[in-house]
């Protein structure tokens, strides 16, 4: 029991074990150094500096690290000017060791420092792949060597130019001591000066502090003015516009008058011309009432005698052919002069012009509206002389006076002109239609007298042959017609004539009134041509007094606008004399500072010239060698020691052989345990159980080791899943082997695949392996899982996931492995049993 437990441990203790050897028995051997390879990306840009010769600093360092490269026996590395993504890719994926990486403005950065434009020197940036301690320190080496050679060069020649001009210094530092004494003379003579501006400027500052204050009471009359004169132009221009208004209205008022002289004049013309003709009517109408009195009688009669019609036909027939006693003319012939009559009396009723009376009522109304519109004009004259404002007196009362008789007389005149278009509209009114009622009747009555006449002629012809029947009965009829028509005409000649009499009144009337009005408008209208006249002169002088009025404003505000300027000229005038006084005051303060100044400069600059060394071209050469430094190169490199590099490739081996121990020593894949009654799947899992936690306190142990002999973790819990996994996946592949090839064949199979992965892995073999040792690397768990924790220790490699996928994939391919022999190994023990039994 106590030997099985020494067992144990020593498994346990076998991958950390191996591991401290290796560690420790580490060498640094540099062979075949010159297989290594390095990138340099150049993104320098040549520049041309004030000397005018190119500097092509890029290049120029680029030839200087590629020079002897690759030689054989060379102990410099192989350099490959690529792109900055090729030496990214080329550095993650282990193609380049180490990449050099020479800035944009390393000539521009250069060219500054020569010029001393800049302190700074450029800087070239170096990232190495901590893969390998022994190529990231050749690197190193290499590329400092370069840059220092470089920047030793242009450091001498900046310190060359800067010595040698150390003694053009010292002189330029005696010119500009002797300029400071000049620069105290004069700041001597300037204090002088300045103190004598500062008195003159004091007086003038007084003088304009005086005329500042008289401007500001000359600017506060003459805005005085400017107010009181616009004041008097706007009442000017208040009066203008009246005078313009009374002169507009009087010639309004005169071309009235003479408008209402011109119609009163044709209106009382055409009243005499119209009660002429009223009176020639009226006569005629009379007559015609006396003319219908005897055609009514001669009516009646006709009745009488149609009536007697029925006493006898032949006294009928006499009294119609023949005379009827005393009576020279038949009645057949009286018929017809009294048709003859009608229609003589029907035309000249025709001939009557009613028209003349229907537009009396409209020019009686015109003359009203007319003398309306002199009274409503003489009523507005009063107002308009009122705004005679200024002017004579006595004209305005004059002006007034005629107004109001204008006045009194047209509203006379309004008056009697509407009295007498009321009736006169009412006469013409009725006498037309009496006239027209006339016409009518005598119409009717001519085509009556005519039927009769025509009827007594047919009566005459034909009453021979019907002396009784239905032509007595018309005649009777006619008759009756006759005799009422001209009753009725007899009525109407006797209306119209009982009317003529106020008819001709009202014309008379009107004949008398027009002449009035035309000898009152004749005197108004002589009035309103005074007044008129009188009118445009005083707009005329008003509007003369406007205009020098404004002028005056106009002059008065520009003069007050020019005092006002003048005012604050002035006082800016004595506010910039105060302030040149202090001025030259602070002057000649300053000027007396700056003398002291000017001395103590004087003194510095000599005591600087005297300090600084003037060397000559040898000693400033040997000067500038002595003290010039390289550039400034910047590292990105995991610049561990050698056990650090190596420690990937050492944990993994330790792991491999650690699991083959643990499996093989734990017989989980014995034949007897193979032949339990357990599935496959249940068997493999149970089998890997105890291996995998010896495998786990494997890790544990390995990666204490690891710190223990002074291993750099750049990430060191990263570090221990990584060592944990790849045990764990280890594990599973030896049980894998085991079950599969059995004892025998499953140890030599895993010494097999481990010679095979570690000949592939970086850090054995000095440059990077091609054809089957690059396929192993990326297919075999040993060669990714050292990248995996050479990345994670050093901080610099290939991506870690990329290897875990890889290990875990070796651990499910094994499991599966596993279960499948198992199931076919039990196949073949159950054969041999039956086969046994069988002999039996």
């Amino acid at each position: 029991m106590k030997l099985r437990s020494i067992l144990f441990a020593l498994v346990l203790l076998l991958p950390s074990l191996i591991g401290l050897t290796a560690l420790t028995g580490t060498s640094s051997s540099i062979d075949n150094i010159h297989s290594v390879r390095a990138a340099i990306v150049n993104l320098d840009e040549p520049v041309t500096p004030d000397s005018g010769t190119t500097l092509p600093a890029g290049r120029q360092i680029t030839a200087r690290l590629t020079q002897g490269a690759g030689s054989e026996g060379s102990t410099s590395l192989t350099w490959d000017i690529v792109s900055a993504d090729t030496a990214a890719t080329g550095l993650s994926d282990g193609t380049y060791a180490a990449v050099v990486t020479i800035p944009k403005d390393f000539s521009s950065g250069i060219a500054d420092v020569l010029q001393g434009a800049s302190t700074t020197a450029p800087q070239v940036s170096i990232e190495a792949n901590g893969s390998s301690e022994v190529m990231g320190l050749i690197s190193h080496a290499v590329v400092t060597s370069a840059s220092k050679e470089f920047g030793t060069t242009l450091t001498v020649n900046y310190l060359d130019a800067s010595l040698a001009g150390t003694g053009q210094i010292a002189s330029g530092m005696e010119d500009a001591a002797d300029g400071a004494g000049a620069l105290a003379d004069g700041s001597s003579t300037l204090y002088n000066g300045a103190s004598e501006l500062a008195e003159g400027s004091a007086t003038l500052s007084d003088g304009v502090s005086s005329l500042a204050n008289g401007t500001v009471t000359l600017a506060d009359g003459m805005s005085t003015l400017a107010n009181g004169s616009v004041t008097l132009a706007d009442g000017m221009s208040t009066l203008t516009n009246g005078s313009s208004r009374l002169a507009n209205g009087a010639t309004t008022l005169s071309n009235g008058m003479s408008d209402l002289r011109t119609g009163s004049n044709q209106l009382s013309t055409g009243a005499s011309t119209l009660s002429t003709g009223v009176s020639g009517y009226t006569s005629g109408v009379d007559n015609a009432a006396s003319a219908s009195a005897t055609l009514a009688t001669g009516a009646d009669q006709l009745v009488t005698g149609v009536a007697s019609y029925t006493d006898g036909v032949q006294q009928v027939h006499d009294g119609i052919t023949q005379p009827s006693g005393a009576s020279s003319v038949s009645l057949k012939d009286g018929a017809a002069q009294v048709a003859d009559g009608l229609s003589q009396l029907a035309s000249e009723l025709q001939n009557v012009d009613t028209a003349a009376l229907d537009g009396l009522p409209g020019q009686l109304d015109s003359a009203a509206e007319g003398a309306g519109e002199l009274k409503a004009a003489a009523d507005s004259l009063p107002d308009l002389i009122e705004a005679c404002g200024q002017g004579d007196a006595a004209a305005c009362q004059g002006a007034n006076t005629i107004a109001q008789e204008i006045s009194g007389g047209a509203d006379t005149l309004n008056q009697q002109l509407s009295a007498g278009a009321s009736s006169a509209r009412s006469s013409s009114q009725s006498l037309s239609g009496q006239i027209s009622t006339l016409k009518t009747s005598v119409s009717t009555l001519s085509a009556g007298a005519s039927g009769v006449s025509s009827g007594i002629d047919t009566l005459a012809e034909q009453i021979d042959s019907n002396l009784l029947g239905p032509n007595a009965a018309q005649l009777n009829a006619g008759a009756q017609q006759l005799a009422s028509g001209s009753s009725t005409l007899n009525n109407g000649l006797n209306t119209l004539s009982s009317n003529s009499q106020s008819l001709n009144s009202g014309a008379n009337r009107l004949a008398s009134g027009s002449s009035t009005l035309a000898d009152g408008t004749a005197s108004a209208a002589d009035g309103a041509d005074t007044l008129a006249e009188g009118a445009n002169d005083l707009a005329d002088g008003t509007a003369d007094a406007a205009d020098g009025a404004r002028t005056l404003s106009d002059g008065t505000v520009t003069a007050s606008t020019g005092a006002n300027t003048l005012a604050d000229g002035a006082v800016s005038a004595s506010d910039g004399a105060e302030t040149l006084a202090g001025g030259a005051q602070s002057l000649a303060e300053g000027s007396f500072t700056l003398s002291d100044g000017a001395n103590t400069l004087v003194d510095g600059l000599r005591d600087a010239g005297n300090q600084i060394p003037v060397y000559d071209t040898d000693e400033a050469s040997a000067m500038s060698n002595a003290i010039a430094s390289p550039i400034n190169v910047s590292y990105s490199s995991a610049q561990a020691g050698t056990k650090t590099s190596l420690a990937g490739g050492a944990s993994v081996i330790a792991l491999w052989i650690g699991a083959l121990i643990t499996v093989v020593g734990l017989g989980a894949m014995g034949s007897r345990r193979i032949a339990s009654a357990t599935t496959p799947v249940n068997f493999v899992r149970s089998s890997a159980r105890p291996a995998v936690l010896f495998a786990l306190g494997q890790s544990v142990l390995l990666a204490a080791v690891l710190v223990a002999t002074g291993v750099s973790l750049a990430h060191p819990m990263a570090v221990l899943v990584v060592i944990a996994c790849t045990a764990i996946s280890l594990t599973i592949v030896h049980q894998g082997l085991l079950a599969v090839f059995g004892q025998r064949g499953g140890v030599i199979a895993s010494l097999f695949l481990l010679v095979a992965q570690v000949v592939s892995m970086d850090g054995v073999l000095p440059a990077q392996p091609g054809g089957v040792f690059t396929a192993v690397r990326q297919a075999f768990p040993l060669p990714t899982a050292a990248d995996a924790l050479t990345t994670l220790i050093t901080g610099i490699g290939p991506s870690v996931g990329r290897a875990i996928a890889v290990v875990v994939a070796w651990a499910v391919v094994a499991f599966v492995a596993s279960i499948a022999a198992v199931a076919r190994r039990r196949q073949t023990s159950l054969g041999s049993l039956r086969a046994a039994a069988a002999q039996a």
